[in-house]
């Protein structure tokens, strides 16, 4: 049996391994890798450790367009915020609200330019740990990590209430009349009425099985599922929004689908 190997260089002089090459039983192998960048590459093919005729051979490649395509940026270190920041929220009319974490405020701009609307401060402790809104925007909430409340504002930013019991609260998600938390601290999952801040549910405790969390910091709800950034435990879980389990992602690392302290979700 011959042994059949395949380099690959990339336009910049990098190397690209063949991912996998299958021999065909008709003498000739099929060679799949994964394209690194755009452009001519040289693939230099051996069997037996010896160059066959035509090596290396020269094809071209492109990789797709990119799906996130630079736009815009806003705000700065020391300036408009921070660069410390630990959670953002978008509204049906443009706006996006920032949790400037260590400033201690939420930071509200237009995204159609960056423009800086409006500063709420004043009531949080230690950090502003997460930002969200309703889709009209006429109303505003921002976690205090310091002394466990999640506070209401109206459009204008004046206080209307605050959700209490939680520990060092983190991400913050709206929907409909309920506003779920990622209760950082206790490592659970609490939900409050929306209209008057009263408490509804809350499930999780802290462990690495399903459906439990480890310091929870991001979270995201769409439709009838809640999507939880379960930080301590590199991974993704998703609940139905009455707190059952239904799925997970994630591991410890640096590959693809792996996770290093994920922080939030979308």
């Amino acid at each position: 049996r011959v042994n059949v190997t395949v380099d690959i260089k990339t336009p910049s002089g990098g190397n690209i391994s063949a991912t996998t090459i299958l021999d065909n039983k008709d003498g000739t192998h099929t060679v799949t890798y994964k394209l690194l960048e755009s452009g001519d590459h040289a693939v230099h093919v051996q069997i037996d450790g010896v160059n066959i005729a035509g090596s290396p051979f020269h094809i071209t490649g492109s990789l797709p367009a990119s799906r996130a395509d630079f736009v815009r940026s806003f705000g700065q270190k020391d300036g408009m915020s921070t660069g410390d920041w630990a959670g953002i929220n978008l509204d049906n009319n443009g706006l996006v609200y920032v949790a400037d974490c260590c400033k201690q405020r939420l930071q509200i701009y237009r995204s159609a330019d960056g423009t800086l609307v409006r500063t709420i401060s004043g009531h949080f402790k230690d950090h502003c740990s997460g930002a969200a809104s309703t889709l009209t925007g006429d109303q505003i909430y921002g976690s205090s990590y310091g002394d466990g409340k999640v506070h209401c504002f109206d459009a204008t930013g004046t206080l209307l209430r605050s959700s209490e019991g939680l520990s060092n609260p983190g991400g913050l998600a709206v929907e409909g009349d309920e506003i779920f938390v990622a209760d950082f601290g206790n490592h659970q999952i609490q939900v409050f009425r929306r209209s008057d801040g009263a408490f509804l549910r809350k499930w999780g405790s802290y462990g690495s099985g399903s459906g439990q969390l480890n310091s929870p910091t991001g979270i995201a709800v769409s439709k009838d599922e809640v999507f939880v950034a379960d930080y301590g435990n590199h991974r993704v879980q998703v609940f139905q929004r009455n707190g059952t389990f239904l799925r997970m992602w994630g591991s410890n690392g640096g590959a693809d689908g792996q996770f290093n302290y994920p922080w939030t979700v979308s």
